[in-house]
């Protein structure tokens, strides 16, 4: 099997399972300064970490990323959709925001779908870890919302 198949696999099965990868590691601390220059390689490494914590089998591998395959082209359209999405917000306007804010939408949804197709994959303990990553990126989400909350008084 291609190193990068697998490794774009383990991305994409991370990002899926909404794991914060850019600043925090799955405990809560700092990834190290190397790791932040470069947030791609801090996704792959990160999310190589939670695909390795899943302890999933040969065949659940096998049968996720062929559910990948199937769905790179909407993967593919969704993530330059996005791309597009922000190179446009340079140039300013409301349709511009409008425009990511679908864009983001579209992919969230894109998520959410290729999830439910994973889902029969997995075991039950696989599940609950993945739901548990998501409570805990959604908890560091508000935690950041009510910091900036109080810094601008609201």
């Amino acid at each position: 099997m291609d190193i990068k198949k697998v490794m774009m696999s383990v991305v994409l099965c991370g990002g899926l399972a909404g794991t914060n990868v850019f600043a925090f590691s799955a405990d809560g601390a700092q990834t190290p300064p190397f790791v932040q220059k470069r947030p791609l390689l801090g996704r792959m490494l990160q999310a190589h970490a939670f695909a390795l914590e899943l302890n999933l089998t040969g065949l659940q591998k096998a049968q996720i990323r062929d559910i990948l395959v199937e769905n790179r082209g909407q993967l593919l359209q969704a993530v330059r959709s996005r791309l597009q999405a922000r190179l446009d917000l340079g140039n300013g306007g409301p349709e511009s925001i409008a425009d990511l804010a679908n864009a983001q939408l579209q992919s969230r949804q894109l998520k959410k779908q290729i999830l439910e197709q994973i889902a029969p994959v997995l075991n039950a303990s696989q599940l609950a870890l993945i739901q548990q990553r998501q409570q805990e990126r959604e908890q560091r989400l508000r935690k950041i919302a009510g910091q900036l909350d109080a810094r601008m008084g609201l």
